[in-house]
């Protein structure tokens, strides 16, 4: 880890981060894709693409973004319940492409790039039921 000179900025691992912010000895700074304007523009990209998943989130999306907007709501700009709403519809229009994309399935072969890990996590037992039933 960096040395720690206040008031200079230092990346730390999200665990630490969250530690020093609960003992009020950091303010976090958001990571860039968890703004109102750049989740807007992703739920948009999401809507007019049904046929893919954006590849541009992290791996796991989700987690840190209820993390952050519980733990460092002052940190996000006063925007923690608009990011609320937008992280819960960007994560409904995800999940139904994932469950319409399920329903044509017809190979052996199924590619969904861009799924987070909780997603993944998530729609596992709707898979195994659609390939059960195509068995």
């Amino acid at each position: 880890l960096p040395a720690f000179r206040p008031p200079q900025r230092v990346s730390v691992p999200l665990w630490l981060a969250l530690l020093l912010k609960k003992q009020k000895k950091c303010n976090i700074v958001p990571p860039d894709w968890l703004s109102v304007e750049n989740l807007e523009r992703l739920v948009r990209w999401e809507q007019d693409n049904p046929d893919r998943f954006c590849e541009e989130l992290p791996w796991r999306w989700i987690e840190i973004g209820e993390v952050l907007c519980e733990a460092a709501e002052d940190d996000l700009g006063g925007g923690a319940g608009d990011l609320r709403v937008l992280l819960r519809t960007l994560r409904e229009v995800r999940w139904s492409k994932a469950r319409e994309g399920l329903k044509q399935l017809e190979s052996t072969y199924l590619q969904m790039n861009g799924l987070g890990h909780l997603e993944i996590s998530e729609l596992r037992p709707y898979a195994k039921a659609v390939v059960d039933n195509l068995r």
